[in-house]
């Protein structure tokens, strides 16, 4: 996990959050291939996360398979293979539409992270947003 580029993925997904979240961990973890506690020892190591963040997570639930299903969805958390519409769940379509809104991740950071290409994610937004219409209707 080199410093630098892993630093900027976690500080950009860490502008949407606030903090150092379950979902933060999980994001990162799956793009840099990592095991979730990797990844937060990794930061604890640059110095982007407190020391003892990794055992807070543990003596607090930890951070669960199934929780990362709900992140990634079934596919991506189950075969690790890039993530596709149907693998992305409506909550973090909105994440990202927000983080995107507001120029906090660009296009190509969530290609990044998510290894899906632009038309994939516009794909994503406007069918979501049409889900919302209906709804709304």
């Amino acid at each position: 996990m080199p410093t630098e580029s892993f630093g900027k993925d976690f500080m950009a997904l860490k502008q949407i959050t606030g903090k150092l979240t379950r979902r933060l961990v999980i994001l990162l973890a799956h793009q840099y291939g990592v095991s979730r506690e990797a990844a937060v020892r990794r930061l604890e190591g640059i110095g982007l996360a407190p020391k003892g963040s990794w055992d807070w997570f543990i003596e607090n639930g930890g951070i669960t398979n199934e929780q990362a299903k709900s992140v990634l969805g079934e596919a991506a958390f189950a075969t690790h293979e890039p993530a596709t519409i149907d693998a992305i769940s409506n909550r973090t379509i909105l994440m990202l539409k927000a983080a995107w809104s507001r120029n906090l991740m660009s296009q190509n950071q969530i290609e990044e992270l998510f290894q899906i290409d632009t038309k994939e994610i516009l794909k994503i937004w406007v069918g979501f947003e049409s889900e919302i219409e209906k709804e709304l209707d």
